[in-house]
């Protein structure tokens, strides 16, 4: 959830789900509800925008790869970040199956900074 202006959801359990309750859609609080917090609640400020250009590197260590946030971080009022993070899963799993893991790296992060690249504009260009 988030805030504008001074508003900020709190961060101890019961003003949380109080928070989410007020929203204008029942099925957060519905969810927060059901659910059981795998953590405690935290609260950032950071809303830039920040992309590691990783398919720009010249060497590669084999077999690693980086994936979402730690590629590409976006403003969460876009809510672009998980979307972009599942269409990078789904490159990862077309590049797994084609075989070389130690070649995987470097043409999956080529792949990686091509998704990142719309929604980059998009965000970053308002």
């Amino acid at each position: 959830m988030l805030g504008a202006a001074d508003e900020a959801p709190p961060t101890d359990e019961e003003g949380f789900r109080a928070y989410a309750r007020e929203l204008r859609n029942p099925d957060f609080a519905t969810i927060i509800d059901e659910g059981a917090p795998s953590g405690p609640i935290r609260r950032t400020r950071a809303i830039g925008n920040r992309w590691h250009r990783y398919d720009r590197m010249r060497r590669w260590p084999a077999r690693l790869i980086a994936l979402g946030d730690s590629i590409c971080i976006f403003n969460p009022v876009y809510v672009q970040g998980m979307t972009v993070a599942a269409l990078q899963g789904a490159l990862l799993t077309r590049h797994a199956e084609r075989g070389d893991l130690d070649k995987l790296g470097p043409a999956f992060q080529r792949g990686a900074a091509t998704i990142v690249g719309i929604p980059w504009r998009v965000s970053t260009s308002v």
